[in-house]
């Protein structure tokens, strides 16, 4: 990362040493977007290939918030390792945002010092402006959409997804289809959230997609809020983090989370003739998207850049949509797909009626969640009006 420039414009003269400086006809210093373009490399050389042969020489590459079963990802770290001969190791793979940050703050020198995080828009943004994330622009940059990657042209994000319902069969007999269809009877004790969304971004874009459902915006997520209240009270929201066993025997059958999150469980469910079924809510589509930051002190430099590089390769695009994920380059190999393949994603119409929340709404969203969540939903008492 270049810390600072100096614009060789600038001269100073004995007057101006005394006086002033004379910056007639001087340019502006680059911005740090200018230098990610001019110098994509940094302390990697000067080309791609250079790049890749300094990576090698590293031979390591540490990720953060990097869960191997989600979204193809254990398979796009072997498709890297078996590649470029480089060794990954996942670190707190589970961590929110705000556990990430908290270690990049606190763990420097320790030996599970990550190389690449993987953060909410928000918490990119907060990292970013605290110093913690290196400049790095990717080499197909221009050919990602604009809704994968911050205007700064630095950072891109490699896939995202739509929070939607993951469903045990052979435990609910009806399926639901919409947000309002949780608040049935039927469904008592049935409902769990992927995470507490005062940490995580799973659980809190949940509460901002039943507020589009019941009148709110990303901008006004209470109606959210007050929707898993409602839950809470009836006694169909469990007040846990939902995990895997639940979903499997039955003790949670119906999840709420990203899309990506369940193919895995509906494999592992279809071993034992269990039909699990992922529904993205008519009511209220809400789109998340993941950034990952080259981090500031990575322990290994040249092989962080090109894992970002190799994150929104074509190859990883595909792996990632096998998995029911929506990579950064998705209209751009979607033709590589079988038909059985296109069915593990959500329709294209759900795709681009979603948008995500910008950085600004996410920290607001946050806050608001982080102030009523607690008395709201998890103080509420059930069977409480």
């Amino acid at each position: 990362m270049v810390a600072s420039w100096m614009n060789p414009c600038l001269r100073m003269t004995a007057i101006a040493f005394t006086a002033a400086i004379i910056t007639t006809g001087c340019s502006r210093a680059p911005s740090p977007a200018d230098v990610a373009r001019d110098q994509p490399f940094g302390p990697c050389g000067t080309s791609y290939p250079e790049l890749i042969a300094k990576a090698r020489e590293e031979g390591r590459l540490t990720l953060m918030g990097t869960p191997r079963a989600t979204a193809g990802t254990a398979r796009v770290i072997e498709g890297f390792t078996n590649e470029y001969g480089i060794r990954v190791s996942t670190v707190f793979d589970d961590a929110s945002s705000a556990d990430e940050l908290t270690i990049l703050r606190t763990w420097k020198g320790d030996a599970r010092y990550p190389d690449v995080v993987d953060l909410t828009p928000a918490a990119l943004e907060e990292a970013t402006g605290q110093g913690l994330l290196a400049d790095y622009r990717v080499q197909s940059y221009d050919a990602i959409s604009d809704r994968f990657k911050r205007p700064t042209g630095l950072q891109v994000a490699n896939y995202s997804g739509l929070m939607s319902f993951g469903v045990n069969r052979s435990k609910v007999s009806n399926v639901p289809q919409t947000w309002a269809d949780l608040e049935k009877p039927e469904y008592r004790g049935a409902i769990a959230l992927n995470g507490d969304p005062r940490e995580s971004g799973a659980g809190l874009q949940a509460i901002a997609a039943a507020a589009l459902a019941n009148g709110g915006s990303y901008d006004n997520v209470k109606p959210g809020i007050e929707f898993f209240a409602r839950l809470r009270k009836s006694g169909n929201l469990r007040v846990s983090e939902v995990n895997s066993a639940d979903i499997l025997y039955g003790d949670s059958p119906i999840a709420i989370d990203w899309n990506y999150s369940f193919p895995p469980l509906a494999r592992a469910l279809a071993k034992d003739g269990i039909e699990f079924v992922t529904v993205v809510p008519s009511d209220g589509i809400a789109r998340g998207v993941y950034f990952q930051g080259l981090v500031t002190d990575a322990p290994h430099p040249c092989a962080a850049r090109l894992w970002l590089d190799h994150l929104v390769s074509d190859d990883v695009a595909v792996t990632r949509m096998r998995a029911g994920a929506i990579p950064a380059r998705y209209s751009a190999t979607t033709s590589r797909l079988s038909s059985t393949e296109r069915a593990l994603l959500p329709s294209n119409s759900d795709i681009n009626a979603s948008l995500a929340p910008t950085p600004e709404q996410f920290r607001r969203m946050s806050a608001l969640v982080s102030e009523l969540w607690v008395p709201l939903v998890v103080n509420a008492k059930v069977g409480s009006p």
